[in-house]
């Protein structure tokens, strides 16, 4: 039993780990987002204010619409990578509280086993006690009669 309790808390360190792994791709994923978004903020920020500056031709109108769906399309991809890798978080902790549930139903089986063997070996003690104090009665009372006799 001490075997697959050691194998299964092996298994929850692992998944322990994994999850602080996902957590952290999952904070670099936020931190690429964050920022994309000042990218795309920025871009649309200068381009506001080559209009408002009436210094910009036709081409550079397109130049600047294209460059900047291309910003949010960078960004929805950002966005998809970031939920499929919360979707793994989610699963991971799932997994984890199932390892756990189990490493916890395994030591209380363990310590109830344990119990159960305690209060065998002091019922046994117990038995041969009683067998002992029996003898040592029996051996007094045949002392006693031999010498009455």
């Amino acid at each position: 039993m001490q075997r697959f309790l050691d194998i299964l808390n092996k298994r929850l360190e692992q998944k322990k780990i994994e999850l602080g792994m996902i957590s952290q791709e999952l904070r670099r994923k936020e931190e690429e987002i964050t920022g994309q978004k000042k990218t795309i903020f920025a871009t649309q920020e200068a381009f506001h204010k080559r209009m408002l500056s009436n210094r910009i031709l036709p081409s550079e109108l397109t130049g600047y619409t294209f460059y900047i769906d291309s910003q949010y399309e960078t960004l929805k991809k950002l966005v998809r990578q970031r939920v499929e890798i919360e979707r793994r978080l989610e699963r991971c902790k799932e997994e984890y509280i199932e390892i756990n549930r189990n490493v916890q139903i395994f030591e209380k089986l363990k310590e109830k086993k344990y119990r159960a063997f305690a209060e065998e070996a002091d019922l046994e003690e117990r038995k041969e006690m009683d067998e002992i104090a029996i003898r040592r009665i029996k051996k007094n009372n045949l002392s006693e009669a031999g010498d009455n006799g």
